[in-house]
Protein backbone atom coordinates (compact mmCIF):
# COMPACT_ATOMS: atom_id res chain seq x y z
CA UNK A 1 0.00 0.00 0.00
CA UNK A 2 2.85 2.39 0.78
CA UNK A 3 4.29 1.89 -2.71
CA UNK A 4 0.99 2.82 -4.33
CA UNK A 5 0.73 5.87 -2.11
CA UNK A 6 4.26 6.87 -3.07
CA UNK A 7 3.54 6.39 -6.79
CA UNK A 8 0.25 8.30 -6.52
CA UNK A 9 1.99 11.22 -4.79
CA UNK A 10 4.30 11.61 -7.80
CA UNK A 11 1.67 11.16 -10.52
CA UNK A 12 -0.19 14.41 -9.76
CA UNK A 13 2.89 16.66 -9.91
CA UNK A 14 4.27 14.83 -12.94
CA UNK A 15 0.99 15.27 -14.81
CA UNK A 16 0.88 18.94 -13.73
CA UNK A 17 4.42 19.59 -14.96
CA UNK A 18 3.69 17.74 -18.20
CA UNK A 19 0.58 19.84 -18.79
CA UNK A 20 2.55 23.02 -18.00
CA UNK A 21 5.14 22.08 -20.63
CA UNK A 22 2.37 21.27 -23.12
CA UNK A 23 0.82 24.67 -22.37
CA UNK A 24 4.15 26.43 -22.89
CA UNK A 25 4.60 24.59 -26.19
CA UNK A 26 1.08 25.50 -27.35
CA UNK A 27 1.47 29.15 -26.33
CA UNK A 28 4.86 29.50 -28.01
CA UNK A 29 3.57 27.82 -31.15
CA UNK A 30 0.58 30.16 -31.14
CA UNK A 31 2.86 33.18 -30.80
CA UNK A 32 5.11 32.14 -33.66
CA UNK A 33 2.14 31.37 -35.91
CA UNK A 34 0.47 34.64 -34.90
CA UNK A 35 3.63 36.49 -35.88
CA UNK A 36 3.39 34.91 -39.33
CA UNK A 37 -0.25 35.95 -39.70
CA UNK A 38 0.43 39.47 -38.47
CA UNK A 39 3.36 39.77 -40.90
CA UNK A 40 0.87 39.14 -43.72
CA UNK A 41 -1.09 42.23 -42.67
CA UNK A 42 -3.79 40.74 -40.42
CA UNK A 43 -5.08 43.30 -37.91
CA UNK A 44 -4.26 42.33 -34.28
CA UNK A 45 -7.81 43.16 -33.15
CA UNK A 46 -9.27 40.82 -35.78
CA UNK A 47 -6.71 38.14 -34.82
CA UNK A 48 -7.76 38.45 -31.16
CA UNK A 49 -11.42 38.12 -32.17
CA UNK A 50 -10.60 35.05 -34.24
CA UNK A 51 -8.81 33.48 -31.27
CA UNK A 52 -11.85 34.14 -29.04
CA UNK A 53 -14.28 32.65 -31.58
CA UNK A 54 -12.15 29.51 -31.96
CA UNK A 55 -11.84 29.24 -28.17
CA UNK A 56 -15.63 29.42 -27.83
CA UNK A 57 -15.98 26.78 -30.53
CA UNK A 58 -13.80 24.47 -28.44
CA UNK A 59 -15.10 25.50 -25.00
CA UNK A 60 -18.85 24.97 -25.42
CA UNK A 61 -18.71 21.48 -26.98
CA UNK A 62 -16.11 20.44 -24.39
CA UNK A 63 -18.32 21.74 -21.57
CA UNK A 64 -21.28 19.83 -23.00
CA UNK A 65 -19.35 16.58 -23.48
CA UNK A 66 -17.82 16.65 -19.99
CA UNK A 67 -21.06 17.59 -18.22
CA UNK A 68 -19.76 20.95 -17.04
CA UNK A 69 -22.14 23.14 -19.01
CA UNK A 70 -24.89 23.30 -16.36
CA UNK A 71 -22.54 24.37 -13.52
CA UNK A 72 -20.98 26.99 -15.80
CA UNK A 73 -24.36 28.46 -16.70
CA UNK A 74 -25.66 28.33 -13.10
CA UNK A 75 -23.36 31.24 -12.22
CA UNK A 76 -25.20 33.42 -14.76
CA UNK A 77 -28.62 32.54 -13.32
CA UNK A 78 -27.48 32.74 -9.70
CA UNK A 79 -28.33 35.42 -7.20
CA UNK A 80 -26.54 37.11 -4.32
CA UNK A 81 -22.90 36.08 -4.12
CA UNK A 82 -23.06 34.17 -7.41
CA UNK A 83 -24.31 37.28 -9.21
CA UNK A 84 -21.47 39.36 -7.72
CA UNK A 85 -18.95 36.69 -8.68
CA UNK A 86 -20.35 36.71 -12.21
CA UNK A 87 -19.77 40.45 -12.47
CA UNK A 88 -16.15 40.02 -11.40
CA UNK A 89 -15.74 37.18 -13.90
CA UNK A 90 -17.21 39.36 -16.63
CA UNK A 91 -14.74 42.16 -15.90
CA UNK A 92 -11.86 39.67 -15.68
CA UNK A 93 -12.93 38.06 -18.95
CA UNK A 94 -12.75 41.40 -20.69
CA UNK A 95 -9.41 42.45 -19.20
CA UNK A 96 -7.55 39.15 -19.59
CA UNK A 97 -8.64 37.31 -22.70
CA UNK A 98 -9.85 40.31 -24.70
CA UNK A 99 -7.52 43.20 -23.85
CA UNK A 100 -4.60 40.97 -22.83
CA UNK A 101 -4.67 38.82 -25.96
CA UNK A 102 -5.20 41.82 -28.21
CA UNK A 103 -2.27 43.72 -26.70
CA UNK A 104 -0.08 40.62 -26.81
CA UNK A 105 -0.79 40.31 -30.54
CA UNK A 106 0.00 44.00 -31.02
CA UNK A 107 3.29 43.42 -29.15
CA UNK A 108 4.13 40.32 -31.21
CA UNK A 109 3.49 42.28 -34.41
CA UNK A 110 5.55 45.26 -33.27
CA UNK A 111 8.68 43.51 -31.98
CA UNK A 112 10.54 40.22 -32.06
CA UNK A 113 8.43 37.30 -30.88
CA UNK A 114 10.96 36.27 -28.23
CA UNK A 115 11.09 39.73 -26.68
CA UNK A 116 7.30 40.02 -26.67
CA UNK A 117 6.95 36.54 -25.15
CA UNK A 118 9.50 37.35 -22.47
CA UNK A 119 7.75 40.57 -21.52
CA UNK A 120 4.33 38.89 -21.60
CA UNK A 121 5.83 36.28 -19.28
CA UNK A 122 6.26 38.96 -16.62
CA UNK A 123 2.61 38.63 -15.61
CA UNK A 124 3.45 36.74 -12.39
CA UNK A 125 5.36 39.83 -11.28
CA UNK A 126 2.31 42.01 -11.85
CA UNK A 127 0.09 39.55 -9.99
CA UNK A 128 1.89 40.28 -6.72
CA UNK A 129 0.79 43.92 -6.30
CA UNK A 130 -2.66 43.24 -7.76
CA UNK A 131 -3.23 40.38 -5.31
CA UNK A 132 -1.97 42.57 -2.48
CA UNK A 133 -4.43 45.34 -3.36
CA UNK A 134 -7.48 43.32 -4.39
CA UNK A 135 -7.25 40.31 -2.08
CA UNK A 136 -5.37 42.07 0.72
CA UNK A 137 -2.90 39.21 0.61
CA UNK A 138 0.62 40.47 1.10
CA UNK A 139 3.48 38.78 -0.74
CA UNK A 140 6.03 36.70 1.11
CA UNK A 141 9.72 37.63 0.91
CA UNK A 142 10.20 34.51 -1.21
CA UNK A 143 7.59 35.72 -3.75
CA UNK A 144 9.21 39.14 -3.92
CA UNK A 145 12.66 37.59 -4.40
CA UNK A 146 11.33 35.32 -7.17
CA UNK A 147 9.69 38.27 -8.90
CA UNK A 148 12.92 40.25 -8.65
CA UNK A 149 14.95 37.42 -10.15
CA UNK A 150 12.42 37.04 -12.98
CA UNK A 151 12.52 40.78 -13.65
CA UNK A 152 16.32 40.89 -13.74
CA UNK A 153 16.40 37.86 -16.04
CA UNK A 154 13.91 39.48 -18.40
CA UNK A 155 15.84 42.75 -18.35
CA UNK A 156 19.06 40.91 -19.24
CA UNK A 157 17.35 39.17 -22.16
CA UNK A 158 15.76 42.36 -23.48
CA UNK A 159 18.83 44.54 -23.00
CA UNK A 160 21.37 42.05 -24.38
CA UNK A 161 22.26 44.37 -27.28
CA UNK A 162 22.60 47.41 -25.02
CA UNK A 163 24.87 45.93 -22.34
Amino acid sequence: NFRWLLVASFIGPVVGVGLAFASALALSGGMVLSKQGLAEGVDPLFAALLRMVVAMGVFWPTAMLTGRLRPALSVVRGDGQDRRNFRWLLVASFIGPVVGVWLSLVAIGATQTGIAATLIGLEPIFIIPVAALVERRWPTPRAIAGAGIAFVGTALLCLRNVL
